[in-house]
């Protein structure tokens, strides 16, 4: 073998595993594009979760706040209904 038979092989061999190098890159680099988007995905709706929805410690506070402004409101009808039954 001559070298320039050698030489060629050696640049086939070199650049074969170059692009199968370069392949394996590509995949990769798109996996880690994919888990990067989910990741950011999951960052977006983590960031909405809370306007989209209520603790139950925060939903029974308002309504316990509801119901002392119910209440009250009641009271205030019973002793208007007494005061014009009072008047006949």
């Amino acid at each position: 073998m001559g070298p320039e038979i050698v030489a060629a092989l050696l640049a086939t061999g070199v650049g074969l595993f170059t692009w199968s190098h370069q392949q394996r890159q590509n995949v990769i680099n798109g996996r880690f594009t994919s888990i990067k988007k989910k990741v950011e995905e999951l960052e977006i709706r983590v960031n909405e979760f809370p306007t989209t929805y209520a603790l139950k410690t925060d939903l029974t506070t308002g309504l316990l706040e509801i119901k002392d402004r119910l209440n009250h409101i009641n009271d205030k009808l019973d002793q208007l209904i007494l005061s014009k039954l009072s008047e006949k």
